[in-house]
């Protein structure tokens, strides 16, 4: 959680009676701690805003200890028989991810992605993926799930290492996907489950550095498969594609806004630092940056 007191009574309330329910509060001023102690959770405290990863690594560490962990943002719901679902899921000893169908307010969010990739922006930049739709009325293994909600088997998430600390804020999802996957696990979606999310509502103050965290995971991504080529690849595709979608968007569309930062940004890095993520990056575990204590939707 991170000032996330307008939200966590209904996630935590539509949670089935039994299981352990661990809050991590990365140092909130709203009375989002108190608020989830008072509904019977277990909190643990953080003294800074460490992002999304190192808070679930840090519950797992000190807390966990069930075969499987719901990871549920507080803006997030997930009923009962939904849960059920996604435990059913995992019944399959290969699977080591289940996630749900998400919605707001009777609207689809995609629930899931393929990888981020140099070929993949580019086939986005010129459209080509809407050649091909996903499906999402189906249950399938993908390549990673969004991590709003979603079931993960204990033994796995700790045989891979946890989520990557590198990722503050997006990008941490797909990163353990991957390498579940690649240690041979599945990555399974849900099409019978549903969650209602919100989404981005502890970053609704501060939507610059939450597309600049949307963004740098997405190119942390590519930097960790591909490499400086690969990423150099992406930064340019992503400027190609917002250069050709910007004449159909009008003034003041929210997307227009988000296809000019990344234009500016993408061009900056490949002036300045193009096969890095940012100057001065700590590529360490335990990388944090000067922005990164201002947002997180955990």
């Amino acid at each position: 959680t991170y000032k996330s007191a307008r939200h966590i009574a209904a996630a935590v309330g539509a949670l089935p009676p039994g299981p352990r329910v661990i809050v991590v509060d990365n140092a909130s001023t709203d009375g989002s701690a108190e608020l989830a102690e008072s509904l019977g959770c277990e909190v643990l405290r953080n003294d800074e805003n460490l992002g999304f990863g190192r808070a679930v690594n840090r519950a797992v560490r000190e807390a966990v200890r069930g075969d499987v962990m719901l990871l549920l943002n507080p803006d997030a719901v997930v009923l009962p028989e939904d849960l059920a679902r996604l435990l059913a899921a995992l019944e399959d000893a290969a699977v080591a991810v289940a996630g749900p169908r998400l919605l707001h307010d009777g609207v689809m969010q995609r629930p899931w992605w393929p990888f981020p990739s140099a070929r993949g922006a580019w086939a986005e930049a010129f459209g080509l993926h809407a050649l091909r739709r996903p499906r999402y009325d189906i249950d399938a293994d993908v390549p990673f799930v969004v991590g709003a909600c979603f079931a993960v088997r204990a033994q796995a998430f700790r045989a891979v290492g946890g989520f990557d600390e590198r990722y503050w804020l997006y990008g941490e999802e797909a990163d353990l996907c991957r390498r579940l996957t690649t240690a041979g696990w599945r990555v399974r979606f849900v099409a019978g489950a549903t969650a209602q999310h919100v989404g981005g509502a502890s970053g609704e103050a501060s939507s610059a550095l939450v597309n600049e965290h949307f963004v740098r995971g997405s190119e942390r991504f590519v930097l960790d498969v591909e490499g400086a080529t690969g990423l150099v690849a992406f930064r340019v595709a992503s400027i190609v594609g917002s250069l050709i979608r910007w004449p159909l968007l009008r003034s003041g569309d929210q997307r227009r806004s988000a296809r000019s930062f990344r234009v500016r940004r993408a061009a900056r890095s490949l002036l300045h630092h193009p096969t890095r993520l940012y100057p001065g990056a700590d590529e360490g575990p335990r990388h944090r940056d000067a922005m990164n204590c201002v947002v997180n939707d955990s």
